[in-house]
């Protein structure tokens, strides 16, 4: 699976046929079932299009934002249907990155300002966490996870490791979790308090979401104190210290010029990240690990069988591969 973020698609190869097919985003499937995977009363729907005034195809060409205006004015937050059709109705806008877990797709959809899943091999594409609503707001209720309880800002890069998905949201500079199996929680898991691993604590007693998109860095150091900037691909890590399993990511810090290593601990307050390549100012230089340049890079990736590090060093149009263990650098050149 290719996300194309041009053009606002999801490509699917097939390697062994050698074949293409594009998997379709136009026609958005509505909520259609509640907390208890039942099927909405029809009747429910038609009332709630009357109230609003507009049905969910109409809502569809309107931003998230004017949506939520209009169930504020009728008095619909706590409408379960209502809060499903903020971020429902979106469109599909710049898919960046995507992972696959339990036999779905999961896509980061910068544009749309959300997570998008594909089930059934491609032929059931719907928005699957955010309003589509640029923000940054912690959701845990089971039942308002596409509602405006839950913001998110330029998902760029999308990993996944048991029963979670990781995001890294780049234009609130963190890492975001969610969990698939429930399709309740999304928490930012970077820095500010026991629940969070990399930017400053947000919770909705917090009037402004721009607070939480304000803060950007460059500190290597433990949950609270962590820092990025712009955030963008990221990939599961080696997994394991001696016997023991760990959650552990790398992460390419874009507008930081670096590679970091996320380490998520035995618990959020134990989570920490660190700089293993780049120096932090954008050149050209080949180095070993810290003394290399790297400039904005947006991609990385892990090959354990060869214990090798691939990074897409975007500004510098270059693709670098990295021993893991000493960090040696060279360039893969194109032929």
């Amino acid at each position: 699976y290719i996300a194309d973020a041009g053009d606002d698609t999801i490509k699917r190869i097939n390697l062994r046929e050698r074949e293409r097919d594009i998997v379709s985003t136009v026609n958005i499937q509505p909520a259609d079932r509640d907390s208890n995977n039942q099927l909405y009363d029809s009747t429910d729907l038609t009332a709630l299009e009357n109230t609003l005034g507009r049905s969910l195809s109409e809502w569809s060409l309107s931003p998230a934002a004017d949506i939520q205006r209009a169930i504020e004015s009728n008095g619909l937050q706590d409408n379960f249907l209502a809060r499903q059709i903020v971020g429902r109705t979106r469109p599909l806008l710049c898919p960046t990155d995507l992972t696959i877990a339990d036999a779905f797709v999961y896509v980061s959809a910068a544009g749309s300002h959300q997570v998008w899943r594909i089930e059934g091999d491609g032929f059931f594409v719907r928005p699957a966490f955010g309003s589509g609503i640029l923000g940054r707001r912690d959701c845990m209720s089971s039942i308002a996870f596409l509602s405006d309880k839950m913001r998110m800002s330029s998902p760029s890069g999308i990993a996944y490791s048991k029963d979670r998905i990781y995001v890294a949201d780049a234009d609130a500079g963190s890492v975001r979790a969610l969990n698939i199996r429930e399709s309740t929680l999304l928490k930012t898991y970077q820095g500010g308090s026991s629940t969070l691993l990399a930017g400053e604590r947000f919770s909705e007693t917090v009037s402004s979401d721009d607070l939480s998109l304000s803060l950007s860095g460059d500190v290597d150091s433990t949950a609270d104190v962590v820092r990025f900037r712009s955030p963008a691909g990221m990939v599961r890590f080696k997994g394991r210290e001696g016997e023991r399993e760990r959650e552990s990511f790398l992460l390419a810090d874009t507008l930081n010029h670096k590679i970091k290593l996320l380490d998520l601990g035995q618990t959020p307050g134990d989570s920490s990240s660190r700089t293993l390549i780049g120096s932090g100012r954008p050149g050209t230089t080949i180095g070993i690990g810290k003394e290399a340049r790297l400039n904005c890079p947006q991609g990385v990736s892990y090959d354990k069988n060869r214990g090798v590090i691939y990074i897409a060093d975007t500004g510098n149009n270059r693709l670098l591969v990295a021993d893991e263990e000493t960090l040696e650098m060279r360039e893969i050149i194109l032929k």
